[in-house]
């Protein structure tokens, strides 16, 4: 959308043209640059304050010729230390409760990257409000129907004509895959 416009949401937010931008945590890794104020805040609440959360998954194939190996670098993946070298630069938030207590936030928090109100949107917000995103079997194949139908609804196609039969096909593809699991 913003493509459309010739300005990237960063872009609009620094010229003034934007006053605000749904984002995930991740942006902050380049909007902290911007010469404009920066905050942070929680979405509008709607019946539930909540917001969603995720991560990317590290896992060991279960016939990896070195599981050793892959132990040792799956255990290093989860330390405070390797994770703390993407909260310092506004990419990850913490997602080790330990990195969010006040010797913690100690290691990481930059004030030249994070807003002022980081910390409290850290041990307030988060652990109260962020709830984990699951994705369940078969969401790979079934978003392949799903995702086209939604952004043909965003582009102005009405939802009654796109979405029944992308729904339905993504409801058979994850049955499919639940019941294989």
């Amino acid at each position: 959308m913003f493509q459309a416009l010739g300005m990237s949401n960063t872009q609009m937010l620094e010229t003034g043209r934007l006053a605000m931008a749904v984002e995930g945590s991740w942006a902050l890794s380049w909007m902290y640059k911007m010469a404009a104020p920066l905050g942070i805040g929680p979405l509008p609440k709607m019946s539930t304050i909540a917001a969603s959360a995720q991560g990317h998954l590290h896992c060991i194939l279960s016939m990896t010729e070195k599981p050793d190996a892959s132990w040792e670098w799956l255990r290093f993946l989860a330390t405070p230390f390797y994770q703390t070298q993407f909260i310092k630069i506004g990419l990850w938030l913490p997602s080790q409760t330990a990195l969010m207590t006040d010797e913690g936030i100690a290691t990481w928090l930059n004030d030249e990257v994070h807003p002022s109100n980081f910390r409290q949107m850290v041990t307030d917000y988060v652990p109260k409000y962020m709830r984990p995103i699951t994705l369940v079997a078969g969401w790979p194949k079934a978003s392949a129907h799903i995702w086209p139908a939604i952004e043909a609804v965003m582009n102005g196609s009405a939802a009654e004509d796109m979405l029944p039969d992308a729904v339905k096909a993504g409801n058979e593809i994850i049955q499919k895959e639940y019941l294989e699991a």
